[in-house]
């Protein structure tokens, strides 16, 4: 199942269809979820957060972004990693779990 996702998300960021590419990997990234590997969901998820960004899909880029720290933070060693966020100027930026924690 994983290499008909790869193959989707290598083929449609040839051809330069991000939105398809974003799909498709937030939908590995579901399914990986699914299969109990949050980890590997949370790498896809990242992917997808920063294709829907390219794309312009900033509200679901912000709401998958919001999505894949809730699961972070149920995974062990994950406490110091970061997830994209899109910043006001609108580039992307990083923001750790602490920084959210700190607002």
């Amino acid at each position: 199942v994983y290499a008909v996702y790869e193959k989707a998300i290598k083929s449609a960021t040839e051809e330069g269809y991000t939105r398809d590419a974003a799909l498709a990997c937030e939908r590995e990234g579901d399914y990986k979820k699914s299969s109990g590997d949050v980890e590997g969901a949370i790498i896809l998820w990242r992917r997808a957060i920063t294709l829907y960004y390219q794309w312009g899909a900033t509200e679901q880029s912000e709401h998958l972004r919001a999505y894949a720290l809730l699961n972070e933070k149920g995974v062990a060693g994950y406490t110091s990693r970061t997830i994209p966020t899109i910043g006001e100027d609108r580039s992307s930026h990083i923001i750790t779990l602490e920084d959210m924690h700190s607002r």
